[in-house]
This record gives structure tokens, sequence and C-alpha cells, in this order.
């Protein structure tokens, strides 16, 4: 077997960065609550007389006027929510808030009246976005129509990362909001089904689950793609000593910007490529699957390195 150095110190390179990457892109689970034995008393239902029955939650006294707030006491910048709806009508999350439900992001589900009694055309089939400022609602934003069947049951996910909310039901991306308003905050729940004058079963929340989400590996200006201005970042500052981490290309975090990192942004590229259906061009689609069989199958990383 002949050996080749050059080819060998590049996927040691590659290898040790993908590793490194590996330890520190990872979701960290922030909270979690079933509601089996009751709520968790992280919980703060300051508006709406919030209960945990049957191993669901909800408010028992569902409102617009104030609006209800369950929230959590968790100040989080990028993260995801992955919550189960029961008999959806009208309720939604609050993101981003400031403890309360006078500042943040309200993503409703359902709505358009439906706590309220309205029945029929898009009333309780909605997902939109409101955003609060001082207690003062914008109009709805970005309403994804039809989306949703009042009554039925449903797995809502919610990615936020930097400035971008989107909103997924049962896995399929349905509604996104981009807006710069708030950087950071709580999170907590919204409940009007059914409000004052309104008729139909409770919606209530299950199997509710916060983490942290971690950056896009390769995204240097935290936009959640990976693209050549995130590599015009990275060698801005090729061969710095820095302190700035993603935001200056350091993907590894170790306080330098070097090829360690050129490798993990092309890996982020081609991770990136992949996941919006684009072809990974060679050499970058060849090594990725090389990095990946290096990190899933220890036995073989010899044999792949120095073949």
């Amino acid at each position: 077997m002949q050996n080749h150095p050059l080819k060998l110190s590049k996927c040691v390179t590659v290898l040790l960065a993908a590793i490194a990457y590996a330890s520190v892109a990872r979701a960290d689970t922030i909270f979690s609550d079933n509601f089996n034995s009751g709520a968790s008393p992280d919980w703060n239902g300051t508006n709406g007389n919030w209960i945990a029955s049957g191993g669901v939650y909800y408010a028992q006294q569902p409102s617009n006027n104030p609006t209800t707030y369950a929230g959590l006491p968790f100040n989080v910048s990028d993260f995801e929510i992955v919550v189960d709806i029961n008999s959806i009508g009208d309720g939604g999350i609050w993101l981003r808030t400031d403890g309360s439900n006078q500042n943040g992001i309200l993503l409703v589900t359902g709505g358009d009246s439906y706590g309220a009694g309205a029945r029929g055309g898009y009333a309780g089939t909605e997902l939109y976005w409101h955003i609060v400022s001082n207690g003062n609602y914008s109009s709805p934003t970005n309403i994804a129509y039809g989306v949703l069947i009042p009554g039925n049951n449903y797995a809502l996910t919610l990615t936020v990362r930097g400035d971008t909310y989107k909103a997924y039901v049962n896995g399929t991306l349905e509604t996104t909001l981009v807006d710069s308003t708030y950087s950071h905050g709580d999170v907590g729940l919204y409940d009007y089904q059914p409000g004052p004058g309104g008729f139909g079963p409770p919606q209530t929340f299950d199997n509710f689950y916060l983490a942290s989400l971690p950056a896009v590996l390769g995204d240097a200006n935290d936009d959640g793609v990976v693209n050549t201005t995130d590599l015009g970042i990275l060698m801005q500052h090729m061969g710095q000593t820095v302190a700035g981490g993603y935001s200056v290309g350091d993907f590894n975090n170790d306080g330098q910007v070097n090829r360690d990192d050129l490798a993990l942004y092309q890996l982020g590229a081609a991770e990136y490529d992949q996941s919006i259906g684009l072809p990974v061009p060679e050499p970058i689609g060849s090594g990725f699957a090389a990095i990946m069989a290096l990190v899933l199958l220890p036995r073989r990383r010899a044999a792949l390195c120095l073949s």
C-alpha cells in the first residue's frame, strides 16, 4: 500500500474538524413537560388560570383580551419548540417575550375569531404571526390559510434562528416570519378556545419540548443559509487569532481561523445544499460521504484515509 502524505494530512485535518463540530453542534434540551403529573413549577400562568388535567395543559379562562399567557423562565435566542396541540381551534405560542403578554412574537394556531365563536370560512384553520410591542398587536402576518382542521390534533414544531421564525405542522413548513424586533426572550403558550362567547372543546397542549438550536455549520452571519457570504467572512479572518466564534469563521471555536474551519465550511455548505435539494458537487460530495463514514465506522478509518 502506498501512502499519500498530502491526502493523509487533508483526511486527518477534515476528520478532526468534523469530530470537533460533532462535539459542539448538539441541540441541548432546556425544558420538557408531558403534564402527566401536573404542570412543572417552571410554568407561570400569569393570565388565564392555567391547569394541567388529564395529561394536558390549558387555560381555564381562555381569552384574547387580555391575551392569555403561560410562560417559562428561560431566556433563549436560537431555539426549537416541539409541542402537541389537541382539539386545535384558537391559541398559539409566544416567542422571545419579556415574560409577559406585552412584548414578543405570537404565532396563532387556528384563530380568525374561532375562539369567539366564528365558524366557516378560514376560522380555526390558519397559522399567522403577531409582532407585539408594548401591548400593541400587529395585523396578522404571513398567514397560512386552510392548513388546520378545527378539532383535530397536530404536532407543531417551531424553529427560531436569528431573525427567522419557522412553523411546521406535522413536519411540513407552513409559514415563515422574518423580523428583527426581538433577538432573545422567554417562550410561552396562548389559549383562546373557547373564549367568551365561544363554544366547543378546549384547545390543549401536551408534550412540550424546548431546546437550544445549534448554529448551522458554516453559517458565519447566522442567517440560516451557508453561502459565499459566509466564505467571505471566513477568508477575511483566515490565519488570524480571533474571539468571535462563528461570526468570524471560527467554526470549531478554537480561537484560530485556519484550514480546519475551511474544511468545516465545505462540510456545512454541502450539508446545507443537500437540505434544500441541491446536488453536492465533487469533490465535496465524496469528501462529505467519506467523513461520515469515518465518524460512523471507526474501524475503517485508516483504510479510508490511506487508500
